[in-house]
């Protein structure tokens, strides 16, 4: 009987440890939605844990923080507190929203320098039940490892300056929706751009809000994106000037006209802010093509970049 139950004992070991029933990923979004909304993103997972308030500078004691005696601070309050220094971690946050006469749906982002473009356990928070309600707006991991709809996403603090998000907008035919940004500490020289890719048309968003009317049910991501880019690194010399990039539908090529003066690399990236090619331009000619018959179609952001600092960043569609 003792070897019968060691054996079976064993059995049932191998077999749990082959059945990947939770993922990895998930089980750590589920902790994550747990910690800092107070809920479970799994319907039949109930909690009732008091959720963290990212945005606020400092936390009430019921939040669960624990501290090092040294972080202490003695004040007349109620509560324990260490002031946000300059070394802060904290980098940009924004609320943008999605409003209808009917309802309206948040989803945050914030740039953080522990976060990274992956899963953040303790940054990131999946939606509620795991799946958009209706109407809704969300994003997902910046890096595409998985399709898991975000009410929350942290991204590292250097991703402010140039990053891609891809936007996932749920609603039903019919609908007039507006996307706005509702709260922000971003500074102004980062530029934050609503990119629609069915219209073709790019909104700033820090100026103007960005309305359409639904013409069939909308759900998923791929039509809309969120583009972040710091003016202040984006400078145009006579190097980015003088040159013309466009797309050529017939040769399947990305043609470059113009003259460069110093080295020079020209990237394309998806609309998830992925690096699909990168080539190094010739310098010595006037006239280049980059061969993209091997990419997809769809909208893509072209960059070139050259050693001395110039940038020249612009929209280009692939058929």
């Amino acid at each position: 009987m003792k070897n019968y139950l060691s054996i079976k004992s064993k059995a049932w070991a191998g077999l749990l440890m082959e059945l990947n029933v939770i993922k990895l990923k998930t089980l750590l979004l589920l902790c994550t939605s747990l910690l800092i909304l107070g809920v479970s993103p799994i319907p039949e997972l109930k909690s009732n844990l008091p959720p963290l308030d990212l945005s606020a500078e400092d936390f009430a004691l019921s939040q669960g923080l624990i501290c090092n005696s040294d972080l202490r601070v003695l004040t007349d309050m109620n509560s324990y507190l260490k002031k946000q220094t300059e070394n802060s971690p904290h980098v940009g946050y924004l609320k943008l929203e999605l409003i209808s006469e009917e309802a309206q749906f948040y989803t945050d982002i914030y740039f953080n320098t522990n976060a990274t473009s992956g899963l953040d356990p303790g940054y990131d928070a999946a939606l509620y039940g795991g799946s958009p309600p209706a109407f809704s707006i969300y994003t997902i991991l910046q890096d595409g490892e998985s399709s898991m709809p975000l009410m929350i996403q942290a991204l590292s603090g250097s991703a402010i300056d140039d990053v891609t998000l891809s936007l996932g907008i749920h609603a039903i035919q019919g609908q007039e929706v507006t996307i706005s940004i509702t709260e922000t500490d971003i500074t102004e020289n980062i530029e934050i751009f609503l990119e629609d890719n069915v219209n073709e048309t790019s909104t700033l968003l820090t100026e103007n809000d960005y309305v359409f009317t639904v013409d069939n049910d909308l759900t998923g991501t791929g039509r809309f994106s969120l583009r972040f880019n710091n003016t202040a690194l984006s400078i145009e010399g006579p190097i980015t000037n003088n040159l013309k990039m466009i797309s050529n539908y017939n040769n399947h090529t990305i043609e470059v006209f113009g003259s460069l003066d110093t080295e020079s690399d020209l990237k394309l990236y998806n609309i998830n802010g992925q690096l699909m090619l990168t080539q190094k331009l010739d310098i010595s000619s006037d006239y280049q093509t980059i061969d993209v018959n091997y990419i997809n179609p769809g909208l893509y952001i072209l960059k070139l970049e050259s050693i001395s600092g110039h940038q020249k960043v612009q929209k280009l569609i692939i058929k």
